[in-house]
């Protein structure tokens, strides 16, 4: 599945794990290495990576896709500090959607960027972030006629964008 399309393809959110290693849990998953390295050693490799190179890199970066109400919300340092340590540990780009609810019902979505600053020739991820439920789930993109034929990790172009905005548009209500 290389060319994808509005018409044929979607974003999916998969329910893999719903515990404390949900990030970890969800890179493993998207990257395949789900056998081959645990989640405590994931762990142990970004917290690592984090002390031998903190203040180096850039802690996040920000984009902000335009929904009904926007907020961007503050995670905790330490948070951020894991995720920015797993892209660049697996030489990612981590694209996490946070969903969450306002007082009045209303879908806010914030969508965050962890990794190196240059994207150049990275494979991109995407995960949900459930800010109400404080899970974590996979996303990928899934064939409409075939839900098995599925996509994990991406190149950065339009067609993967424009696919993100629908699946927040209807799956994640946020208009």
């Amino acid at each position: 599945m290389t060319n994808l399309s509005i018409e044929k393809h979607k974003f999916c959110a998969e329910n893999v794990c719903i515990d404390l290693f949900g990030v970890y849990t969800s890179v493993r998953h998207l990257l395949n290495i789900s056998d081959e390295i645990s989640n405590d050693q994931v762990h142990e490799r970004a917290v690592n990576y984090y002390f031998n190179h903190k203040g180096r890199q850039r802690i996040v970066l920000f984009h902000i896709i335009k929904c009904t109400i926007i907020e961007i919300n503050s995670y905790g340092w330490c948070d951020d500090a894991k995720r920015q340590a797993l892209a660049v540990l697996y030489d990612i780009i981590i694209c996490l959607v946070c969903q969450r609810q306002d007082d009045k019902g209303q879908s806010i979505v914030t969508i965050k960027f962890y990794g190196k600053k240059s994207s150049l020739g990275k494979k991109f991820v995407y995960m949900l972030y459930d800010e109400t439920k404080f899970n974590f789930y996979p996303l990928h993109v899934t064939n409409k006629e075939n839900s098995t034929d599925r996509i994990t990790t991406f190149d950065d172009h339009d067609m993967v964008k424009s696919l993100l905005h629908i699946y927040i548009k209807d799956d994640l209500k946020c208009e």
